[in-house]
Parts: C-alpha cells; structure tokens; sequence
C-alpha cells in the first residue's frame, strides 16, 4: 500500500512576474458574486467561495485534469459544463464536454465526447442566455450544438471552428468564426444555428478570428484578426450585418468590450491596451513587469471575462486571474492558493532533503528554501536546473532554447553567471544536460551537438560534430552513465545516440519504428551500476510504444510498455538504493512503476491528479520520490521500497565522498572516491552479524578515482562496509556478496 501523494508548490506568488501559473477561463455563479470558477490547460477546474481570497480543486477526479471552457446554468448553478482540452489552439486535442449536477462534485460525460487519438479541440463553449439547456461548442470537427443539456448533440456547421457567441440578450442570434488554416470566416446565424449566412470572409492563410460582444451595445460584434504578422481589428454596428476595418491593434492574444461603455475596447497579449474610441486609438495600461510606468500584471493574457453581477472584468494570463475595476482604474491580483504552477524540470538536492529549485512556465526559477518557502531565482521561462551533488550552493538554471546559468550561492547574490557554451547553435526549447554523476563540476549538455565543460561552464569542448545531421536538429534528452565516465547518450526524435570513449565515435540506433507523429524520446535513464543497461521513454500516442530497454549500450531493445496507457510518457528515474532497482516513469495522467513480479506497470501513489508528469527526482536521504508537473506544480511521495543498500557515503565538513559503484559484488567491489582533502583510514568489512572481516589502512588523496577491493574470500551474504578516519563521519556502506 503505497502513501498518499502531497503537493508541496508554493500556494502564492510573489506577484505580477512571478505568478502561480496560466489560467485560461473563467465563469461566474448567477446570484452570489463571491462564487466563480477558473479553470487551467492542465490544471483543472478551481473554485472560490471569497471572490478570490481561496480556492479548491473541484475536478481532480476527471480523467484528465485540463479545463479550457467553462459554463455554469444561470438557471440551477449547481449545473457546470466545462471542456477538457485546452482551448488556445487545434493541437490541443482534449476528451469532450463533461458536466457536473452537484456544483463540480462529481463530473460525467455528455454525449460529446472523444479520445486524444481522435485530435479533436474544444476551442470555445457558451451558453444561451435565456435558455441553459442549449450549448454550442466551437470544435476543430465541426459547430456542435445541445439543446438538451448535453444528452444528444448536433454538428450545425462543419469545419473547424475557433469561436462562437450569443447577441447579448438574444437566444437567437449566433456568431461563430471558422478556423481554417487555408482561410477564416465569420458567420451568423439568427435562428439559433439552424440557418447560417457568412458575413464576412478573411481568406488569409493561417488566420486566427476571434469575437467580442457587449451588453453596453447589442449591436456591437468586435472582430481579431491575426495572419501573417498582421494583428487587424474590425467592428460590426449592426450585428454583423456589415464590417468595417477599424485599426491595427499593438497586441493580439485577447480583444474585449467593455461591458458598460461601448466605446471603451481591450487587447493584448504580453500587456494588455485600450481604445477609449472604438478601436481607433490604443493605449498601454498595464506592464509585464514593474516598469514603474504602468501597473504590473502578469505577461501572456489567455481570456477575459466580466462578471455580470458587479461588471468587474476579469483577466486570466500566466500568472493566474486579475480584476479589473474599469470605474476606478483598479488591478487586484487574484492568483494566492491557484496551485496550478507549470513546471518543465526539477532538482534536488541530496544534502538538504527541503532544498530544490524548478523551471516554470513563464514564472521562472523558483528555489525551495524552506517548509512551505519559495523564491524566484531567473526570470521569463525556466526551463532544465541542476544541483551540484556535493555542494548544494551550486546550481544551475536555464532560459528557453539552452540559455544556461550557474550561481554559486542558491542564486541570493550570486546570480546571473551565463555559461552557455558559445560555439553551440542553439538548443531545444528545454534543453538538456547533466552533471556527471562521479563528478559534478563536470556538465554534459546537448544542443544540436554534445557538449563538455570539465570546470562548471566556465569551457566548453564539442564531443561530437554534426551529430544529428543538421543544426536544426536539436538533441531532445541525454544521459551520463554513473559507473562510465565515458558513456554518454543523447538522443533526436526517436534516435539514440551512444558513445562509449567519450565522443571519440558515436553510434546510433533508432529505438522504435513507426511511431508516427509526436512520437521522441522523451527520457534516458541508464542503469547505476551497469554502463551498458538503460531505458529510454517515448512520448506521443503510439499505442505499445512507452518505455525500451537495452542491455548492450544502445546496439539493440526491447519493448518494456507491457500495459502502460497510449499518453506520452515524459520522465524517468531509477531508485539506484531499493532492492529491485524500482523504475518511475511520468506520464501525462501520473506515474507508473515497474513491478518485477508481475512485469508490468503499476499506476504509482493516490491523490494525484491526472495531470502532466515532466520529471522526477528521488531525495535519498529522506527517502521520497519528488515530481515536477506541467500544470499542478510540485508533489512528493515515499518510495516504494526500503533501502536494500546504502550506496553512498558523504562527509562534507570533510570534503569526502564514498560512492558504491556497483551492487551486489563478486570478486572485487568497485568504491568511487571524491576528496578534496587528504586523510588517513581505516577500511573496515563487516559481516551482517558484525564480526569484523577484512580491515586495512589506506590514504585518501584529492581527486575522484576508483579503488579496487577484494572480496574474493568473502562468503555469498549481506556485509557492511565502513571507512573510520579523524575526524571523519561517513556512513555505513552495505553490499551484497554472491
């Protein structure tokens, strides 16, 4: 029976630039203005009873926690419907209308529905003003239409769609926008769908509509277009019956009507502009950062929204929700207990079992610094981080596309030392490197070639050339194996690349065939005390094509998925210290292990949401296996298994380091040294019912070497092995002889 999972994320921001993390809707209870809800790409549905002073997650049983519309019954608001996908573009394919009957209790599906292999988004929901048992759902299959609550739906026009809305006041009018990529329209109806004239026609490639009305003016329709570069703002003053070009606007992202004045309109997208006349004229009213000039808020606007009891309008973006009281001029940041943080990558550190950082979404590098303590490290998007193995004051952090950084002191004053190799072209949007496991001042990264520093950045060597076949080839995930130095692997799509001599020759394999579209190595993780095993995870929806193992370097594998789910699989790491070598991967709906028994995957832990696993860390010290999740932020839970062997020893006042390098022995055992210092010791064996076996002096000198010790003349069983030294506190090694 394993533990329950605990979310350990900062539960608030700092505010404005470093937020909580994207909210892309929102929705409002009809007669209490205290209650509403707002949902998050993959971070569920959250609900506020205090008008967003707190918050709970109320759709953690969803078979996936990603909310991009929502709508709540004007008539019983104890009806919501949401759909499950993120709504802000035709790559986010979701799994339909789902609706609640208990205020988001329990949710079910409706009729409407679909699986991520179907590649169907749902781009945008509303809800008749005067009649909530109709619904329409602009969708990339078509304009789907409920007139029943959700238990049977019509297609009323095909195609994509990107948009739709009602007339205020009207249960018969309907706009929609299409969204073909080869050209967009914008259509009305005025018969609630069953009838549609085109009113418009914006035959530009690639060009994005989207609508906006106000109850200040029925008769307004706002129109966004965005092709080519081009950001164009048209407005209808007769319900669409006619269109005029109006502006340019600064930004795209949002465009919204005020909803008391008809002439006051907003747009934006990193900050946020209004015209007081119309469209006309725009002007800068909020920052992305606290410039001084305008008030902060947060960069990335994803949906506005006004309540209608109080006609406060509403901002979600990626930091979270922000109000706006036009009357006043008034920001209030609404982000405080939304634990909706998006992390790419986390680390740990293994001298102090609370300290670790994370790169975030577009809310930078935070650092954990404490129970229930967090601050911001680098700005923007963080992306891969590290933590120095042997002096936790070493970190590492990155900016998009392999921008890489070091501080020497937890980023506190210490910031900002740039050691991006400067031959490198470039690397992925997340790219990746490691410290080596034997030394850490060593960093192995992949840009569109492998790349060495051997003193924490400061240089860098290539270790190969042209290694994916061009530039723009970025290497997508690699490994250092820990008992090799020389044994590195990178990968490109779903091809592995391996070396054994340090990048004096590479060879390559591709790990699966056939994989199709989205399909890459997502993930490589070599076994810890055999160069020559590793496990590679595939992301995308191949059905069967999960996790590959290999046990000759990379030359060949075999397909270990067995019964993992068709989502992509993320992350992975072996707890190098339980018996079985316990083996985590993260998938897009949690994390499976790997049980040895029944070979097969087991789903890991309770009262996890269904959300996006993006990397894994084990704490060995306090023995918990720690994750990074695209959308719910940071949790943590036991492991699995009890220590079989201590691997490891560490004394840092001493500057030692003891590291088993592979267990269970045979005729010899291998000990990894790491020293700074040199010191006397006293090598100890002793058999598991503590009589002394083998004992002998030796002289640790500085650097990082390997000893050679014989066990040759040991019985097969379980021994401890112990180095006593002045002044000298490392812990009891224990190995296993057969």
């Amino acid at each position: 029976m394993t533990s329950p999972w605990t979310n350990i994320n900062q539960t608030s921001g700092d505010g404005g630039y470093n937020g909580m993390g994207r909210a892309t809707s929102i929705a409002f209870h009809p007669t209490d203005p205290d209650i509403f809800y707002v949902g998050a790409p993959i971070g569920g549905i959250w609900k506020t009873t205090d008008g967003g002073e707190t918050y709970s997650a109320i759709g953690d049983s969803l078979p996936y926690v990603s909310v991009g519309n929502i709508c709540v019954d004007h008539q019983n608001p104890d009806i919501l419907y949401i759909t499950i996908g993120d709504h802000s573009g035709w790559w986010n394919y979701g799994l339909g209308v789902y609706k609640s009957t208990d205020g988001g209790q329990n949710w079910f599906p409706t009729a409407n529905i679909s699986s991520f292999t179907n590649s169907v988004a749902y781009l945008k929901m509303v809800m008749n003003p005067l009649n909530s048992q109709e619904l329409f759902v602009a969708q990339t299959n078509g304009l789907f239409r409920t007139q029943d609550g959700g238990n049977t739906w019509d297609i009323v026009r095909d195609g994509s769609h990107h948009d739709v809305v009602y007339k205020p006041g009207s249960d018969a009018v309907v706009y929609c926008a299409t969204d073909d990529y080869w050209g967009a329209a914008r259509c009305t109806s005025i018969d609630n769908g069953e009838n549609w004239s085109q009113s418009s026609d914006f035959n530009m490639t690639a060009n994005y509509i989207k609508l906006t009305v106000t109850p200040a003016q029925p008769e307004f329709l706002g129109i966004q277009s965005s092709a080519a570069g081009a950001m164009d703002y048209y407005s209808s003053f007769d319900s669409g019956l006619t269109v005029d070009y109006i502006s340019m606007m600064p930004e795209d992202g949002v465009i919204f009507f005020s909803p008391q004045y008809q002439d006051l309109v907003y747009c934006g997208f990193v900050v946020v502009y209004r015209s007081e006349d119309g469209g006309f004229g725009w002007n800068q009213i909020t920052d992305w950062w606290d410039s001084g000039d305008f008030v902060e808020v947060h960069a990335d606007n994803r949906y506005v929204a006004y309540h209608p009891l109080t006609n406060e309008i509403y901002f979600c973006n990626d930091g979270g929700v922000y109000k706006y009281n036009e009357d006043i001029d008034l920001w209030t940041e609404l982000t405080a207990g939304l634990v909706i943080t998006q992390y790419y990558r986390i680390a740990v550190s293994q001298n102090d079992d609370e300290f670790m950082i994370g790169g975030t979404q577009d809310n930078g590098g935070r650092k954990r610094v404490g129970f229930n303590t967090w601050e911001s490290t680098n700005g923007g998007d963080a992306m891969e981080v590290a933590i120095n193995h042997e002096d936790d004051e070493i970190i590492y952090t990155t900016y998009i596309n392999g921008q890489l950084y070091r501080s020497y002191d937890q980023w506190n004053n210490d910031t900002y030392h740039e050691i991006t190799p400067a031959e490198s072209q470039g690397g992925a949007w997340v790219t990746p490197y490691v410290l080596q496991p034997s030394d850490p001042s060593v960093i192995i990264a992949g840009y569109e070639d492998v790349y060495r520093s051997n003193n924490q950045g400061n240089s860098w060597t290539a270790l190969s050339s042209n290694l994916t076949g061009g530039v723009n080839n970025k290497i997508g995930a690699i490994a250092v194996a820990a008992t090799n130095d020389d044994a590195i692997f990178a990968s490109y799509g779903v091809r592995l690349y391996y070396t054994t001599n340090s990048g004096d020759t590479w060879a390559s394999q591709n790990v699966v065939l056939g994989a199709g579209s989205g399909s890459e190595i997502s993930s490589i993780v070599v076994h810890p005390y055999d160069a020559s095993k590793l496990w590679v995870t595939i992301s995308g929806y191949s059905s069967g094509n999960k996790v590959f193992f290999s046990d000759d370097c990379g030359d060949t594998f075999s397909n270990v998925s067995y019964n993992l789910p068709n989502i992509p699989v993320n992350a992975s790491v072996i707890d190098k210290e339980s018996p079985q070598l316990d083996l985590y991967v993260g998938t897009d709906v949690g994390v499976f292990v790997f049980n040895t028994e029944t070979i097969a995957w087991d789903y890991y832990g309770v009262g996890l949401p269904n959300t996006s696993v993006t990397d894994l860390e084990i704490q060995y010290s306090s023995r918990k296996l720690r994750i990074g999740t695209f959308g719910r932020g940071i949790w943590e839970n036991d492991l699995l298994s009890e220590p079989g062997v201590h691997v490891g020893a560490i004394d840092q006042n001493a500057g030692i380091r003891v590291d088993l390098a592979g267990n269970p022995v045979q005729q010899s055992m291998v000990l990894n040294i790491h020293s700074s210092a040199e010191k006397e010791v006293l090598m100890e064996i002793y058999a598991i019912d503590g009589k002394l076996v083998h004992s002998e002096k030796r002289n640790i000198t500085p650097g990082h070497y390997q000893w050679l010790i014989d066990t040759n003349n040991l019985d097969a069983g379980n021994y401890f092995f112990r180095l006593n030294g002045e002044s000298l506190n490392l812990q009891t090694i224990q190995f296993l002889k057969i």
